[in-house]
């Protein structure tokens, strides 16, 4: 591809990335557009999807898009477009979501005299017959109803769209009244206190509307499919889990503190989506901000599953569970036996009786783990929406890897299948509507709670005023 300018391409990253994932079937698709078109990537697009801090930036790329002739133009445009459909698990809907979409029009501003119409519905046709669509990760081995679940969740989105206008209208409309009553008041004391309680409204109410419109991005995605979110601390196993599930990822099996996922990675597993987050618990900046990344599944994950591993359990995870069960999210624990039996001395003991590890008891084995889990979680009143399932995932592994039967089943993974299948089964529509509706209410909530207190002082300063006006 003759390119003016190689930051043409970073488009290309950026359409992947815009809502803080990276698909596996856009990777795929991503290699193999590369490989079709003769693109050199050079970098531009591999540090915009590992979030360099020296990435080039999207105004920069846009710009870079402006001046390249019809034929990139439709090229890159045709790319942008398969990138941002590709990514749905409902195959019925193959459109842009709203920050996708806006990338799009802003191509379309350069694209004079295309039929950009004619080109989208050449790439559907294309991805129709496309092998991504038409291979074995659209089993399902959970007999989801789909189309309930989706007809639900779409009900829930609109029903929040409407209240969300409403309750972010009213509140913008009591803000500006404070400013101009703020204007006209006199006295030193009430202006001061209003000018607080001002502060705290746009710093609690306010900003929490505006994270929530932020992520309105997320609940229309989250309308379009039930998920399941892999959280855990680094080296914790789920990157194991994930290559375990759907059999690819191997290369990210323990380099956790490399911090392989910058952004949420997700694939495709039996129509459900999986959620890989970073790593929590890394003490630097970037640990950090892998937290936040882990932390912004909340908004639209439908189940969480944590995976721990059994030498020890921090109270920083404990408060990690308290956290996400603020929000209603149901919890699968995964309990990780540690112990490295790729080592021939410990297989060789493991092989003796492959399911001692799980008859093992006391408060430093695995009963005493679980009984820490559910004590913490019946304290904070979430132990219903908790379930802990003990599984040897590097057993599972070797399992897989070596095609053994025994020492595959004496891992405990079919638990853990057996534990979503019925959560799904019996669950799954109110987890959905959980995840549309309750999560921004208790965020509301939470917000207007805090603001009661500032409320208290203002009606406390009221009724001094009105006793000095009387005498």
């Amino acid at each position: 591809m003759n390119l003016k300018n190689i930051k043409t391409i970073g488009l290309i990253g950026y359409i992947i990335v815009i809502n803080d994932e990276i698909h596996s079937r856009q990777i795929s698709l991503l290699n193999s557009s590369l490989l079709q078109y003769k693109i050199e990537d050079d970098g531009i697009i591999k540090d915009i999807l590992d979030d360099k801090e020296e990435k080039v930036s999207y105004n920069d790329c846009i710009t870079a898009f402006q001046r390249e002739n019809m034929e990139i133009k439709q090229i890159i445009y045709r790319i942008c477009f398969q990138l941002a459909v590709i990514d749905n698990d409902n195959v019925k809907i193959k459109k842009p979501d709203s920050k996708e979409e806006k990338i799009l029009e802003n191509l379309e501003m350069y694209m004079e005299n295309s039929n950009t119409s004619f080109i989208r519905s050449k790439c559907i046709k294309e991805l129709n017959e496309f092998r991504y669509f038409n291979n074995n990760e659209d089993k399902n081995i959970f007999n989801l109803d789909f189309s309930s679940l989706l007809k639900v969740a779409s009900d829930d989105f609109d029903v929040y769209e409407k209240v969300f206008k409403k309750i972010s209208s009213e509140c913008n409309i009591l803000s500006s009244r404070l400013e101009t009553r703020l204007n006209v008041i006199k006295m030193p004391l009430l202006k001061s206190t209003l000018e607080e309680f001002l502060s705290e409204y746009k710093k609690k109410v306010l900003h929490t509307l505006a994270d929530l419109k932020e992520s309105s991005s997320k609940k229309e995605l989250a309308a379009q499919n039930f998920s399941i979110a892999l959280m855990g601390r680094t080296k914790a196993g789920k990157s194991t889990l994930h290559y375990i599930m759907c059999n690819e990822g191997k290369e990210f099996i323990g380099k956790g503190s490399q911090r392989t996922t910058r952004y949420n990675r997700v694939f495709s597993w039996n129509k459900l989506k999986i959620i890989d987050t970073p790593g929590i618990g890394a003490a630097e900046e970037e640990g950090k901000k892998d937290e936040m990344i882990a932390l912004s599944v909340l908004s639209h994950a439908d189940m969480i599953c944590f995976v721990v591993i059994d030498d020890t359990i921090q109270n920083d995870v404990l408060d990690l569970l308290n956290k996400i069960a603020e929000y209603h999210k149901p919890m699968l624990i995964v309990l990780n036996h540690k112990e490295d039996i790729r080592k021939k001395s410990h297989f060789k003991t493991f092989m003796k009786n492959p399911n001692d590890w799980r008859l093992t008891n006391g408060e430093s084995n695995l009963a005493g783990y679980i009984n820490r889990l559910t004590r913490n979680a019946v304290s904070h009143n979430y132990d219903k929406l908790m379930r802990v399932v003990p599984v040897f995932l590097l057993a599972a592994q070797i399992g897989i890897e070596q095609n053994d039967d025994l020492i595959f089943e004496a891992s405990n993974y079919q638990a853990f299948i057996d534990a979503i299948r019925s959560l799904i089964s019996e669950n799954s529509i109110i987890y959905k509507s959980q995840t549309m509706l309750d999560e921004p209410s208790i965020r509301l909530h939470k917000a207007f709670t805090i603001l009661e207190n500032e409320k208290m002082k203002l009606c406390t300063l009221r009724d001094k005023v009105k006793r000095i006006k009387r005498t």
